[in-house]
C-alpha cells in the first residue's frame, strides 16, 4: 500500500526510521510524534526482517519488509 505524500523527498528516506524524526521541524501539527516508524524498524530488527522504504513520484510512499 501506497500513502500519498507531499512534503517527502528522497533525501528524507534516510532519517525516516528515526525516533522522533519528523519532516515539519517545527513539529507544529501535534498528531504525530515520530515513534511508529521507529517501532516498526525495532520490531523488524528484532525479527531479523529487511525494511526498506520507497518513494515513487507516481505512486507516493510506501515500507516494505522481507525475509
Amino acid at each position: 500500500m501506497n500513502n500519498p505524500v507531499k512534503d517527502l523527498a528522497a533525501q528524507d528516506l534516510n532519517h525516516i526510521f528515526e525516533r522522533f524524526w519528523r519532516k515539519d521541524t517545527a513539529r507544529s501539527d501535534g498528531r504525530h510524534s515520530g515513534l511508529g516508524l521507529a517501532i516498526v524498524k525495532a520490531f523488524s530488527d528484532l525479527l531479523n526482517f529487511d525494511i526498506r522504504a520507497d518513494l515513487d513520484e507516481d505512486r507516493g510512499f510506501s515500507v516494505r519488509l522481507s525475509l
